[in-house]
């Protein structure tokens, strides 16, 4: 069981911040007061050089008492720029499984991720300062153009085909930074399905959605929490922005585990301001402007309530073995955090 040594309070942009220390590991908390209070609560951020919208999930807190085992489990978004340093200490922190959350040919990508996933390795390996340089000079519309024109029905499944197989190996060759690495796709929604763009749709950045979105492919999540029963050591589970596709899988990992309704939906708020602040400073995202803090302030207002009426009729166990998690599987994931 985690254990809380709490140490000493200042105020950080209207935030009341506490740093404290979980199971020997430091963690910072903070409160938001307005004419609500929000509660955010994170972890101190790992420092993964080229990540975005990273955290660790640990130092949450569970229903019974206690807080959530640091280093088991890293959400982030897409981790395209991460260099070789940034590989390394995502090593060092144990991650030796990597879910990629992301449709094949995912209109959000980058040109790094829409080859094949061999060449996703081996471009994220090779992403030095002056290799990025180079591959953003080389990123005309002719080539995009070309990327797009490539990504046909065979070279998608190509894609899926090579992202375990072809992937590792390029992985294996590289053994400086990603050796012992192993990346997944495992995709939590279908875009071509017109009945997840009907419902869905409207709601993508939004709590809203996820009731059907698991609703609609429990053979996807069931693939998505396979992998994170069998992983080895430590997880990073990631979509492009790290928000809504990690939060969905996320809230339902930690719910699963034991965590307050509260602090899953305040680890989805703090995934949402990390995203906002790396707005127009990190490359390769969205054309989202960053939003002003009275904005966020809304969209969290709308946001959290949403999630936890969703996590209140939400029974995660029941859910994956009625999609077909085994026992021991689900009692794995139940446990990752512990």
């Amino acid at each position: 069981m985690s254990t809380a040594r709490w140490s000493h309070k200042w105020v950080v942009d209207g935030w009341d911040v506490w740093d404290a220390e979980v199971s020997g590991h430091p963690a910072r908390f903070g409160w938001l007061w307005s004419t609500t209070m929000t509660f955010f609560s994170a972890r101190v951020q790992p420092d993964w050089q080229g990540s975005f919208n990273l955290a660790d999930v640990g130092g949450l807190p569970f229903r019974e008492g206690g807080f959530t085992r640091p280093g088991r489990v890293f959400r982030s978004g897409r981790p395209d720029y991460v260099t070789p340093t940034g590989w390394r200490a995502a090593r060092a922190a144990g991650v030796t499984t990597v879910i990629d959350l992301r449709n094949v040919g995912d209109a959000e990508h980058t040109s790094l991720d829409t080859n094949t996933a061999a060449n996703t390795a081996a471009n994220t390996a090779a992403n030095t300062a002056a290799n990025t340089a180079a591959n953003t000079a080389a990123n005309t519309a002719a080539n995009t153009a070309a990327n797009t024109a490539t990504n046909t029905a065979a070279n998608t499944a190509a894609n899926t085909a090579t992202n375990t197989a072809a992937r590792n190996t390029s992985i294996e060759t590289d053994a400086d930074t990603l050796a012992g690495i192993r990346f997944i796709a495992c995709p939590t929604e279908d875009p071509d399905d017109p009945q997840f763009i009907e419902i869905c749709g409207p709601w993508l950045d939004h709590p809203l959605s996820y009731p059907d979105n698991i609703r609609l492919y429990p053979d996807k999540f069931v693939s998505v929490f396979r992998e994170i029963a069998g992983a080895e050591a430590a997880v990073l589970v990631h979509c492009a922005a790290g928000r809504d596709r990690t939060g969905m899988v996320i809230a339902m990992l930690l719910h699963l585990a034991g965590v307050t309704p509260e602090a899953v939906a305040d680890d989805y708020a703090a995934a949402m301001i990390r995203f906002n602040a790396g707005l127009g400073v990190v490359p390769g995202l969205t054309g989202e402007t960053p939003h002003s803090a009275e904005v966020m302030e809304e969209r969290i207002a709308s946001r959290r309530p949403a999630m936890l009426d969703w996590l209140a009729s939400l029974d995660v166990g029941a859910y994956l073995r009625d999609a077909g998690l085994s026992e021991s599987e689900v009692d794995s994931v139940k446990n990752r955090l512990r």
